[in-house]
């Protein structure tokens, strides 16, 4: 399947080949029919991909404590050799997509072959042919409104920041400073809602666009001043700060216009510095938004699938997909009117480099078209990387594992064991397959253990996964009769011990 990745060290954007996935018992496998560019988040991580390792310290200070509170707990050699392993390991772009699931993991039970989902998340709803989603991170959604699905995670995104503000949506009077793609999605919403909006975006294409689906827009900073201190004598109830600025005018703005005791939610990138005075003398509320909902990047939720009781917290992110799904089908907002741009997914890496030229500055949704993908009918999940060297002198091993501790201990000892050759490296992860067994020279990689188990040629194998998969790697091992080194433990509870012993 083809993927379009990023190199985090260098910057460089390419479509790789990689391995087929193969999904877990509560997982689901979806073709992907189209997926959304975040303009300005992908843009963020594209050009701070391509500074040198002083600029991204510069830019992400948070990232630089996290070393810095490593070395504390290692030491200095190991955390910097953890920092370059990260930056060195690519990243899947996208995390926003719609597509037709193929398959469903045994313990899947809202979802089945053939449905039509939008998915949502970073490193699961990328920009590739295939994903491999959790049931949490999807909602049902119908083929004649893929497209508008595709933009499930910017809905999600968008209806979280209407919801912290804390006020009655309907009949409140809303300022969205903004109309990009979250800033256009957000005024639809609470226009649907009954929220009287009205925007400003010195971008006049962009503001001329709200206009479209009859929100007042304006893209003139003295006429939507002068329009507010007319019709909202004391100011407005909400401002939602949807733009990326590297300054506080955009929050000073917001205080300016906000009534006394109202609320500022913050859902843009911008300096939220401020004089202390101008906070005071209107007594605003002001937040920032996260992501796309109680739950958002928290593994139990996403990943595991433990969900919020729906009487102590209703908007979870999943159940903010399932209502921006809800209001698209019944036309109470008009995402296909913001598509400005649809591009076919082998294209995509032009798509990109006019992104970081800045040449998509006039573009509001954009999206990659995956209907040129042929489905992969045959479920190949090894790849070859290089013709096999192995001889009489050498025997072969496979690996199973890619994480930090392969990549960081035992593979770098591995590959310098004259008699050894490294054949076949297994990981969960399809990019990890792929880069880890290039790095170290693996002659083919896979994401299905039994691409190992079944191989004739492979006598010895090193197990490096998670533990909670060592029990089925120990029992395939032994019936396969291949020798294994599995690192500790041997399995994880005394049901799986007492299996064994069987």
């Amino acid at each position: 399947m083809k993927t379009l990745i990023q190199n985090y060290s260098s910057g460089q954007i390419s479509i790789e080949n990689l391995p087929y996935p193969k999904i877990r018992d509560d997982e689901i496998l979806i073709k992907t029919s189209f997926s959304a560019v975040s303009l300005g988040t992908e843009a963020s991580m594209i050009n701070l991909a391509k500074k040198n390792i002083f600029g991204k310290a510069l830019e992400r200070p948070d990232l630089v404590k996290k070393v810095l509170d490593k070395v504390k707990q290692t030491s200095f050699s190991e955390a910097i050799q953890m920092s370059l392993n990260k930056l060195d390991t690519p990243v899947p772009l996208g995390y926003s997509a719609s597509g037709r699931v193929i398959e469903v993991g045994k313990k899947i039970k809202n979802f089945k072959d053939g449905d039509f989902v939008s998915a949502i998340g970073s490193g699961f709803a990328s920009h590739s042919e295939y994903i491999v989603v959790p049931e949490m991170m999807l909602a049902h959604t119908n083929e004649n409104i893929l497209k508008e699905s595709a933009f499930g995670m910017l809905g999600c995104i968008s209806m979280h920041a209407c919801r912290l503000s804390n006020i009655q949506l309907g009949g409140s009077s809303v300022a969205v400073l903004g109309t990009g793609l979250l800033g256009n999605i957000s005024s639809q919403i609470l226009k649907a809602y009954g929220s009287d909006v009205i925007s400003y975006d010195p971008n006049k294409f962009k503001s001329n666009f709200l206009k479209k689906n009859g929100i007042k827009s304006f893209n003139l900073e003295e006429e939507f001043n002068a329009f507010i201190k007319s019709k909202y004598s004391s100011g407005v109830d909400l401002v939602i700060i949807a733009c990326a600025v590297q300054n506080n005018k955009p929050l000073i703005h917001a205080l300016d216009i906000i009534k006394n005791n109202g609320s500022i939610v913050i859902l843009g990138n911008l300096d939220i510095s401020i004089d202390r005075h101008l906070m005071w003398e209107k007594q605003a509320s002001i937040i920032v938004s996260k992501s796309g909902g109680y739950g958002a990047l928290d593994s139990k939720y996403e990943v595991q699938g433990k969900d919020y009781p729906e009487d102590i917290i209703k908007w979870t992110q999943e159940r903010n997909l399932k209502e921006f799904i809800r209001l698209i089908e019944k036309n109470l907002i008009n995402i296909k009117s913001i598509i400005t741009r649809e591009e076919d997914f082998k294209e995509s890496i032009s798509l990109y480099e006019d992104l970081i030229s800045g040449r998509e500055q006039d573009n509001i949704g954009v999206i990659l078209n995956f209907s040129n993908s042929e489905e992969n009918i045959e479920k190949k999940y090894l790849k070859n990387i290089k013709k096999n060297s192995s001889s009489k002198d050498k025997f072969n091993l496979g690996v199973i594992g890619a994480g930090s501790h392969a990549v960081m201990t035992f593979l770098p000892v591995l590959k310098k064991i004259k008699n050894v050759n490294l054949k076949t490296l297994v990981s969960k992860s399809s990019l990890k397959a792929n880069h880890v067994s290039q790095k170290f020279s693996f002659s083919s990689c896979s994401t299905n253990k039994e691409d190992i188990f079944g191989d004739d040629e492979i006598s010895h194998i090193i197990s490096l996964e998670r533990h909670s998969d060592h029990l089925d790697t120990i029992k395939s091992s032994i019936s396969h009769k291949k020798n294994l080194l599995i690192e500790k433990p041997l399995c994880t509870s005394k049901e799986e011990l007492n299996s064994l012993k069987l």
